[in-house]
């Protein structure tokens, strides 16, 4: 599949973005989300949630606590994850990554999945992967795979 790339001049073009993206979704993908630190991870997520009809908006960022799942009558969960502080594959299985994938039906967004081999994500979700850059100018260069 071929890289699909924007540039977004303003921080509310790139929420924007993100509120389109979410919306074009059918619910049971696997989204990753890459970028240095303060990129944008998740403010993207944050606007995921709004375009998505959760009165609960403003995602917070689960490094401390590795996952959150954000969840409201009537709309599917949102699993979010930060994994920013793995060390090592194997604390990856006592955080419940690999049962959360494999059990939850709905959408499943994880920041910094460059902690995990490519190798090891689940084969039978969608997945999407985007790369955040944030330019000099402090305007975004999205790529989506």
């Amino acid at each position: 599949m071929a890289a699909k790339e924007n540039h977004l001049k303003t921080l509310e073009d790139f929420r924007n973005f993100a509120g389109v993206f979410a919306k074009s979704l059918s619910g049971n993908e696997l989204v990753l989300l890459s970028g240095s630190m303060g990129a944008g991870k998740t403010e993207f997520v944050s606007a995921m949630l709004m375009a998505l009809g959760y009165l609960r908006t403003m995602a917070a960022s689960p490094t401390y606590a590795f996952h959150h799942i954000y969840s409201e009558a009537g709309r599917p969960a949102v699993e979010h994850w930060d994994l920013y502080r793995v060390k090592n594959q194997s604390e990856l299985d006592g955080i419940g990554l690999w049962d959360s994938l494999k059990d939850s039906e709905g959408l499943v967004v994880i920041e910094w999945p460059e902690r995990v081999n490519v190798s090891d994500w689940p084969k039978l979700r969608p997945r999407i992967h985007i790369l955040i850059e944030v330019r000099s100018d402090q305007s975004r260069f999205l790529s989506m795979v």
